[in-house]
């Protein structure tokens, strides 16, 4: 989250499947759960432009997903093997880091794969984190502590209808 996000009020929101379509194709099926896709829109408000996508690669699938070349992205492999650029293998389990430049990323699966490909705008602003806070300073980090035991983070037992 933005620095300037930092201190919203906390929401929570579910998104159904209504908010993120789903492009059906001969080679592959891709559920779009942030950002665009062939344009195809999920509804899922973000902080920044960010792309989230499910991939369900068929056998003998190629896929290019454009990307913005000043993105961070990678991919994590669910099932199956994916092909990579260069010919390098992703496995299940595996995460492939891709570099900022690349303006497409290139997918092929001979026996077919199930892949999540996640990306976006970085922040480019410093991180500090301690236990479930991520916050940009580290005297942020330590005054977050002292909420959360001062019990100034709410009630995790006592939930909004």
């Amino acid at each position: 989250m933005p620095a300037a996000n930092k201190h919203d009020d906390p929401t929570t929101t579910v998104f159904r499947n209504g908010h993120m379509p789903t492009i059906v194709h001969k080679d592959y099926t891709a559920r779009v759960v942030l950002g665009e896709l062939y344009g195809e829109r999920s509804t899922v408000p973000t902080f920044t432009p960010t792309f989230y996508y499910y991939l369900k690669l068929n056998p003998k699938a190629r896929l290019d997903i454009p990307v913005h070349d000043k993105h961070n992205a990678f991919a994590y492999a669910v099932s199956g093997s994916v092909e990579l650029e260069g010919q390098h293998a992703l496995k299940p389990n595996q995460i492939a880091l891709y570099e900022r430049g690349e303006t497409n990323i290139n997918l092929y699966s001979e026996t077919g794969a199930e892949v999540f490909l996640l990306g976006g705008q970085p922040l480019n602003e410093p991180v500090f984190s301690y236990g479930p806070f991520v916050m940009n300073t580290e005297q942020q980090i330590h005054q977050a502590i002292r909420d959360y035991q001062a019990g100034r983070m709410g009630d995790p037992d006592v939930v909004d209808q």
